[in-house]
């Protein structure tokens, strides 16, 4: 074992430049790996860790109707309800705001949702993050991507503007809430704030009520769906069918979207991570058969002395063994190290604090898995060994004849000369050629995958048509409900000469009915579809009668469902089939 150790050391310290460019891929792939696994792993229990740590809602349902304690009791008396707390908010349906003053050209404006700070609340707790300073009435706590993501730390001035009020506060500290964790996945931005500043608040904005409630572990999105059934015969026995304001969250769902951004980027670098392995292995490969051609004399030498092929196989694996460890340790020490700054970006993705710290179970995945690929590679790609002789090594390896088929004769070639030697020379060694082709054409996905995913990710306006989404420069909602100008309103817009289109439309909660199955669902109603600027079609075309309907691709795996199919909406009362 010691002459193998030996050999090994050897072979490392003649290709010292190799065994450094081997160590650096190994611990790049190491580090990649590590990464992605880890937070794969790790980000549903970060998700779980943080709402039992808040007590944070199963369920939350929130309206403006003046029905709202009906709703409240609906949900309160339901059997799977183990504990409830109601409360109330105000809401904007836009408001700008900024550090220290507002710039509106910054675009920095969303949906908010006011709410009073509550000490003795037992569902989803305000658990102060960064906290500074006293409790004033000009205070408000942030959400903590804001934290994170924007910048804001704890002392700032946050300047918040909406229907003509503004306000100048002060940052008192941040908090996590799952159902309001980043504007990815819930688009309206929650702020607690003061009594005082809620009271100047409450003459202009919206006045929301309604009821968190946690579960007996029964299925968070059926309980949804159940609610907003009976909400929906509620508002019918009210005749108050129009009352369709709300905003109903279960957390099944707001944890799949929570976590959805964070999962499909570790995804992308995993795959990364697996294709610079897969280099790797090749270069191996690569490294293994050039060194055997190299030194095949010595090999003969050694073979003539008393070596066996078997104990030169092992010092090969062993060497590789020694590359792949030194490696995999130096990607671990580089990930550890870079742990905070990527728990701050997990963190700004996610609006949840990311503190899982290094993963042993996930460090030993990601060595073992590159260890066994390494060793794996090193065994067979050494096999050569055993094919030779002493006799044909100090040959040179020049075998006396070479059976293969002369498919390229010089004499005969219609090529010139050195043309036919380069096709000779790649035919000759056509598997050396093939995994030189194949790590080309890996390293340019990558590079090119790369590329893109930056140029599509980095901004929004190209992400958007991608994902087949009609986004908007500006929206308008009619207040107070009234509908019956929104026609003139349309066309004085449409008139302005900045403006390129203007489509007009209304939103509905209704339940779909195919086959006795019954799902609640969300709908666009477009005055002219057929004016949407961005194709958001899988199959198809867009609704030109009035008894047709677009559905998602979700709904239609759910239910079977193909074009010409006919289902069921309704809402309240009415009931159509398109």
């Amino acid at each position: 074992m010691k002459s193998v150790f030996v050999i090994a050391k050897d072979n490392i310290k003649k290709k010292k430049t190799n065994a450094v460019i081997m160590i650096l891929l190994i611990a790049i792939a190491t580090m990649f790996l590590y990464v992605g696994i880890s937070v794969i792993g790790n980000c549903n229990k970060v998700i779980d860790a943080c709402n039992e740590k808040n007590n944070g809602a199963d369920f939350f349902y929130f309206s403006e109707s003046v029905y709202y304690q009906e709703i409240i009791d609906l949900v309160c008396e339901n059997e799977h309800v183990i504990e409830s707390c109601q409360g109330e908010f105000l809401y904007a349906d836009n408001a700008y705001y900024g550090k220290d003053e507002i710039d509106q050209k910054d675009g920095n404006e969303s949906p908010f949702i006011f709410e009073k700070k509550e000490e003795g609340r037992n569902i989803s707790k305000h658990n102060m993050i960064d906290a500074k300073g006293e409790w004033t009435e000009n205070s408000v706590v942030l959400p903590y991507y804001m934290h994170v993501a924007n910048g804001y730390e704890a002392g700032d001035t946050f300047v918040i503007e909406t229907e003509g009020v503004k306000i100048y506060c002060t940052v008192y500290g941040f908090v996590e809430d799952v159902m309001f964790s980043n504007p990815m996945t819930m688009t309206t931005t929650k702020i607690v704030i003061s009594d005082a500043i809620y009271e100047r608040l409450r003459p202009v904005l919206k006045l929301y009520r309604g009821v968190r409630a946690r579960l007996d572990g029964y299925d968070t999105e059926q309980f949804d769906k159940v609610i907003e059934n009976e909400v929906q015969q509620l508002m019918v026995e009210k005749d108050a069918v129009g009352t369709n304001y709300h905003i109903s969250l279960n957390y099944d769902m707001m944890k799949s979207g929570t976590g959805t951004l964070v999962m499909i980027f570790m995804a992308m670098l995993t795959v990364f991570a697996v294709l610079l392995i897969l280099v790797v292995l090749i270069i191996i490969r690569f490294n293994i058969g050039n060194s055997i051609e190299e030194n095949i004399k010595n090999i003969g030498i050694m073979e003539a002395c008393g070596y066996t092929s078997k104990q030169m196989i092992c010092a090969v694996v062993l060497e590789f063994s020694i590359l792949g460890i030194v490696g995999t340790a130096l990607g671990l020490v580089i990930a550890n190290a870079c742990s905070k700054a990527l728990g701050n970006i997990i963190a700004s993705a996610m609006g949840l604090l990311w503190n899982v710290g290094f993963s042993l179970v996930s460090a030993i995945l990601t060595v073992a898995a590159i260890l066994a690929f390494i060793l794996l590679i090193a065994r067979v790609s050494a096999k050569k060994y055993k094919k030779i002789s002493p006799l044909d090594a100090l040959r040179n390896g020049i075998y006396s004849h070479n059976f293969k088929k002369n498919s390229l004769r010089l004499e005969k070639s219609p090529l010139p000369l050195n043309a036919s030697l380069g096709v000779k020379s790649t035919l000759f060694n056509l598997k050396k050629n093939i995994f030189i082709t194949i790590v080309v054409v890996i390293l340019t996905f990558v590079t090119c995958m790369a590329f893109a995913i930056f140029k599509n990710f980095s901004n929004m306006s190209t992400m958007l048509p991608i994902v087949g989404v009609e986004y908007t420069d500006i929206m308008l909602v009619p207040k107070d409900n009234e509908y019956n100008q929104y026609e003139e309103m349309s066309e004085k817009i449409k008139q302005r000469n900045e403006v390129e289109n203007v489509l007009t439309l209304t939103s509905y909660s209704v339940i779909l009915s195919v086959n006795g199955e019954e799902e609640q669902i969300h709908v666009d109603a477009y005055d002219h579809p057929d004016e949407m600027r961005i194709d958001i079609l899988a199959k198809g075309r867009m609704p030109i009668y009035d008894n047709e309907v677009v559905l998602s691709t979700l709904m239609c795996n759910k239910f079977d469902l193909d074009i010409g199919d006919v289902i069921t909406l309704k809402l309240g009362e009415t009931e159509g089939e398109y």
